[in-house]
């Protein structure tokens, strides 16, 4: 782990509204951030233990709303039931978030942990930082949920937040052979279309706006929109009981660490 990181993991920076004007912190677990086009609200905390938050593997995912409606969204939860969709919901693959190996970012109960766990085990550490330029805003988010099973690793996702566009970059620190799977959920009335192998066209009936990934040995690039059969994603929860198709991409890679991916969403 490179010093500058150890630092960084050593305290939680939380800054709020005062000190930081367009960064609001909504509660203990939701932070937003807002620009003239759109809004990001942030799923972050500073330490876990027993659970994650309210009990979801969301830690570091988060949502984005252009000129107030949806577009990469916390898809919800369709049951409570200790089923295959039941333990979906509480998944990081169910939020727009990072898996590795197949393992969860974090321990969660009753999906990949339970309450009697020992506690040093299920700890983990987040940390969040801004800075503040004259062209753009810079969210970094850091943590090392990953340390229970490879101690040399941490995730850093980076948002360069611009008035008409997003910027996100991942990089993953520690070393050796790994698979990656990075989710983006979006909402029932966003139509995708593939132009090329990484550029993808978000229509909705008041914008159009474009996602392009930047990153190398994608294995896989999955568009899913309402299997029944396999709840990896495709679907939205807007209350218990209910599900609406959706598209989710999955971006399936094997990388040697550390690497980086970057993302950009825009509009033109």
């Amino acid at each position: 782990m490179a010093a500058a990181e150890k630092k960084m993991m050593n305290k939680y920076k939380y800054n709020t509204q005062d000190q930081v004007p367009f960064f609001q912190k909504i509660d203990n677990e939701l932070c937003r951030y807002s620009a003239e086009d759109y809004s990001i609200i942030w799923t972050i905390n500073s330490e876990w233990e027993k659970t994650v938050l309210h009990g979801h593997g969301d830690g570091g995912s988060f949502e984005i709303h252009w000129k107030g409606l949806p577009v990469i969204v916390d898809t919800g939860r369709l049951t409570y039931k200790d089923n295959i969709w039941g333990k979906f919901g509480k998944s990081a693959s169910n939020h727009n978030s990072i898996m590795i190996d197949g393992y969860e970012p974090f321990i969660i109960n009753n999906l990949n942990g339970f309450r009697f766990m020992v506690s040093e085990y299920k700890k983990s550490k987040m940390e969040v930082d801004i800075k503040t330029k004259k062209e753009n805003h810079i969210v970094t988010i850091i943590h090392d949920g990953y340390k229970r099973i490879y101690p040399d690793l941490l995730i850093k996702r980076l948002f360069s937040l611009y008035n008409k566009k997003i910027i996100i970059t991942d990089i993953i620190s520690g070393s050796g052979k790994h698979n990656v799977k990075t989710f983006f959920h979006f909402h029932p009335d966003i139509n995708i279309i593939k132009l090329s192998i990484n550029k993808f066209q978000l229509n909705s009936s008041f914008e159009t706006l474009y996602l392009e990934c930047s990153m190398e040995n994608t294995d896989k690039i999955n568009l899913i929109k309402g299997d029944n059969t396999d709840p990896s994603g495709g679907w939205y929860f807007p209350e218990y009981g209910k599900r609406i198709p959706s598209w989710t991409l999955i971006l399936d890679q094997s990388l040697s660490f550390p690497h980086s991916n970057t993302f950009l969403i825009y509009s033109r």
